[in-house]
């Protein structure tokens, strides 16, 4: 699975630049003290994935996130700013949404952690996260 992580670090550079070439400093600084968490918590969670079939349940969201990024790159390439600005306004909403069911489904269900990150987990705490020190 080590193609899974060099693509989602290669998934994170993409963005990384994408925020970069936004001229705005606050924003990239902003995104990436977000961000690269969130995709942190990825590498964890397909570490986790010893085989190919219990990959292929993730293969819809590469495929679409695929799709996304060359829906913005066309965008890049071809729109002006408005069309840019909305069509990586409706991929962040399709995200949003996507992703954050993820998390919650993950966070709720202990027993999807990977093995080496399910130390200091309780499944009573009430999000499913480390127990308080």
């Amino acid at each position: 699975m080590q193609d899974v992580k060099e693509l989602l670090r290669s998934d994170l550079a993409f963005h990384q630049l994408i925020w970069k070439l936004s001229n705005n400093s606050t924003l990239e600084r902003a995104l990436n003290l977000i961000c690269a968490p969130l995709f942190s918590f990825y590498i964890i969670q397909f570490s986790s994935v010893e085989s190919v079939d219990d990959f292929s349940k993730y293969s819809n969201d590469f495929k679409q996130d695929n799709e996304e990024h060359l829906e913005l790159l066309a965008a890049l390439n071809k729109g002006g700013p408005e069309e840019v600005r909305r069509t990586f306004r409706r991929i962040l909403e399709v995200f949003r949404l996507r992703h954050i069911e993820h998390v919650q489904a993950f966070q709720h269900d202990p027993e999807n952690l990977p093995p080496n990150a399910r130390e200091g987990v309780s499944p009573q705490h009430d999000r499913g996260g480390p127990r308080p020190a």
